[in-house]
């Protein structure tokens, strides 16, 4: 493999940035000891105390030039602070994986206990179909 990746909100399979990825996932999986929360249009996670709280990633092989777009797209700069996502290595059932950890403040309230961006989704989705009706 080049690069695994881990991805969570908009780079995931039906989002609006997978279209860098562009292929299928070889895997979807939990991943334990993260937290995920809303950041409005998109999803940042951040390293948990929570033994029992996951995250919901795909995972996809990626070329230098892939790694590249997505380190772009994240604002990530490596060997420098980050002010928006910061790039973590994580374990995963294929082996070690980058993934793009939220380097900013959180609001509390915004913690999506599922956490699966998918579902989130659709839940807001839904309730704005309601809304509007």
């Amino acid at each position: 493999m080049d690069n695994l990746v881990a991805v969570y909100g908009t780079l995931r399979q039906n989002h609006g940035n997978h279209r860098i990825l562009n292929k299928s996932p070889l895997s979807c999986e939990k991943i334990f000891g993260w937290s995920m929360y809303s950041m409005g249009g998109f999803p940042g996670c951040v390293k948990s105390d929570g033994e029992a709280d996951y995250i919901v990633v795909e995972l996809y092989d990626i070329d230098d030039e892939t790694l590249r777009r997505l380190n772009q797209l994240e604002g990530y700069t490596e060997g420098e602070d980050n002010w928006f996502y910061d790039r973590v290595s994580v374990g995963t059932s294929l082996g070690e994986a980058f993934m793009y950890t939220w380097a900013g403040s959180l609001n509390q309230d915004t913690r999506i206990y599922h956490g699966d961006w998918d579902i989130h989704e659709k839940e807001n989705d839904t309730w704005r179909r309601i809304r509007t009706r």
